[in-house]
Protein backbone atom coordinates (compact mmCIF):
# COMPACT_ATOMS: atom_id res chain seq x y z
CA UNK A 1 0.00 0.00 0.00
CA UNK A 2 2.99 2.28 0.19
CA UNK A 3 2.34 3.42 3.75
CA UNK A 4 4.96 2.89 6.41
CA UNK A 5 3.76 1.23 9.58
CA UNK A 6 5.53 1.48 12.92
CA UNK A 7 4.85 -1.38 15.33
CA UNK A 8 7.58 -0.42 17.76
CA UNK A 9 5.52 0.59 20.79
CA UNK A 10 6.31 -1.82 23.59
CA UNK A 11 4.32 -2.89 26.59
CA UNK A 12 3.90 -0.41 29.41
CA UNK A 13 3.74 -1.45 33.05
CA UNK A 14 0.34 -1.84 34.65
CA UNK A 15 -1.50 -3.04 31.56
CA UNK A 16 -4.00 -5.86 31.92
CA UNK A 17 -1.91 -8.70 30.49
CA UNK A 18 -3.59 -12.06 29.98
CA UNK A 19 -7.07 -10.75 29.23
CA UNK A 20 -8.44 -11.12 25.71
CA UNK A 21 -10.14 -8.00 24.40
CA UNK A 22 -12.64 -8.46 21.59
CA UNK A 23 -12.01 -6.21 18.60
CA UNK A 24 -15.70 -5.31 18.61
CA UNK A 25 -15.06 -3.70 22.04
CA UNK A 26 -11.95 -1.72 21.10
CA UNK A 27 -8.58 -1.79 19.37
CA UNK A 28 -5.17 -1.33 20.99
CA UNK A 29 -3.34 1.96 20.69
CA UNK A 30 -1.93 2.51 17.22
CA UNK A 31 1.52 0.98 16.92
CA UNK A 32 1.33 -1.13 20.09
CA UNK A 33 2.61 -4.68 19.50
CA UNK A 34 0.09 -7.20 20.86
CA UNK A 35 -0.90 -10.87 20.60
CA UNK A 36 -3.85 -11.40 18.26
CA UNK A 37 -6.07 -14.32 17.37
CA UNK A 38 -7.72 -14.42 13.97
CA UNK A 39 -11.12 -15.84 13.05
CA UNK A 40 -9.48 -19.26 12.40
CA UNK A 41 -7.98 -19.36 15.95
CA UNK A 42 -4.43 -18.72 14.69
CA UNK A 43 -2.26 -16.86 17.24
CA UNK A 44 0.03 -14.12 15.88
CA UNK A 45 1.78 -10.98 17.02
CA UNK A 46 1.32 -7.66 15.35
CA UNK A 47 -0.07 -4.20 15.78
CA UNK A 48 -3.11 -2.20 14.80
CA UNK A 49 -2.58 0.92 12.70
CA UNK A 50 -5.30 3.52 12.24
CA UNK A 51 -4.34 5.72 9.31
CA UNK A 52 -7.32 8.05 9.92
CA UNK A 53 -8.03 7.99 6.20
CA UNK A 54 -11.67 6.96 6.36
CA UNK A 55 -10.89 3.39 5.26
CA UNK A 56 -10.56 1.98 8.77
CA UNK A 57 -7.49 0.54 10.37
CA UNK A 58 -5.33 -2.42 9.39
CA UNK A 59 -3.49 -5.08 11.33
CA UNK A 60 0.24 -5.34 10.60
CA UNK A 61 1.40 -8.94 11.03
CA UNK A 62 5.05 -9.83 10.38
CA UNK A 63 5.60 -6.38 8.84
CA UNK A 64 2.84 -6.89 6.27
CA UNK A 65 -0.56 -5.21 6.06
CA UNK A 66 -2.27 -8.52 5.57
CA UNK A 67 -5.23 -8.48 7.93
CA UNK A 68 -8.29 -6.25 7.87
CA UNK A 69 -10.06 -5.28 11.06
CA UNK A 70 -12.73 -7.90 10.31
CA UNK A 71 -10.21 -10.78 10.19
CA UNK A 72 -8.88 -10.41 13.75
CA UNK A 73 -11.22 -11.55 16.52
CA UNK A 74 -9.40 -10.46 19.69
CA UNK A 75 -6.11 -9.19 21.07
CA UNK A 76 -4.18 -8.93 24.36
CA UNK A 77 -1.15 -7.03 25.58
CA UNK A 78 2.22 -8.80 25.47
CA UNK A 79 3.50 -10.00 28.83
CA UNK A 80 6.79 -8.79 30.24
CA UNK A 81 9.80 -10.98 29.44
CA UNK A 82 10.81 -13.55 32.08
CA UNK A 83 12.59 -12.07 35.10
CA UNK A 84 15.74 -14.10 34.41
CA UNK A 85 16.07 -12.42 31.01
CA UNK A 86 15.59 -8.93 32.43
CA UNK A 87 18.50 -9.40 34.86
CA UNK A 88 21.04 -9.63 32.03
Amino acid sequence: MGRRADCSRERESGENVGKWIACKERFPETGRRVIVVDKDSLFLTGCYIDYNDGEGGRWIIDGEEDYTVKEIAAWMYLPAPPAWLRRN
